[in-house]
């Protein structure tokens, strides 16, 4: 594996270790200093220096993550700094994703080691909502009323058992960036930062902890929200 580092402000930020063609495969990255800098002016803190790992077979992605999966990318469950993503010289048959989607992807999960400085067992859903948002990914594809009822009837918003991984197959990455772009838009910026300093464990109180931070019962915040949502037709 060949390394090569990235710099911010002559501070190392990223390793990146790749295997075949440094040109090809590092110039989606040329702009993830610039990414890394919005990250730290968004969070408020800085990380220690983050890994990317290239990967060159689904085979090696799914080793990593333990079973068959459609992943493209993702951190290590036992070093929240280590992450690893396919390179871009890996067919896209392969990674289902297109090149361009390499940049957004890796500022999210680098995203993750931001949050880890904040709290490393935060929900999901607001773990991987703010992820979303400060990648500047752009939603076109509606939420499927199935999936937002799913959400609700399973209480993911203070459901402790509930981690990342069964969000999935319920559009979770879009639900959940919907939601936090919505308390950022009624509630402020602060508002995430103190839902993401709540610790995901077992709580009794729980939804008035969420609610308190709101400015109004969970359920009633919820509601409005689909409200909002639907007026602007995101909502099947």
């Amino acid at each position: 594996m060949y390394k090569e580092t990235l710099w911010l402000n002559g501070i190392e930020i990223v390793d990146v270790f790749y295997k075949k063609d440094k040109v090809r495969e590092l110039a989606p990255l040329k702009c993830l200093p610039n990414k890394y800098a919005e990250l730290i002016d968004f969070f408020g803190v800085q990380p220690s220096k983050i890994k990317v790992n290239f990967i060159y077979s689904r085979n090696e992605m799914d080793e990593l993550w333990g079973s068959k999966s459609k992943v493209f990318a993702m951190v290590d469950n036992n070093d929240p700094y280590q992450i690893y993503i396919f390179s871009t010289l890996v067919p896209e048959n392969i990674t289902k994703h297109k090149i361009d989607d390499l940049l957004p992807i890796i500022v999210h999960e680098t995203a993750h080691t931001f949050v880890t400085e904040i709290n490393g067992r935060c929900f999901s859903w607001v773990n991987e909502g703010v992820c979303e948002f400060a990648s500047g990914v752009v939603y076109e594809e509606k939420v499927e009323k199935k999936n937002w009822e799913w959400f609700r009837c399973n209480n993911v918003f203070i459901d402790t058992e509930i981690g990342w991984d069964c969000l999935i197959d319920h559009q979770g990455y879009n639900i959940s960036f919907r939601l936090v772009s919505y308390i950022i838009e009624r509630c402020g910026k602060d508002a995430i930062f103190d839902l993401l300093r709540v610790r995901r464990v077992s709580n009794g109180d729980m939804k008035n902890i969420i609610s308190k931070i709101l400015g109004s019962d969970l359920d009633t915040f919820l509601d409005d929200f689909k409200d909002m949502v639907n007026i602007r037709g995101v909502i099947i």
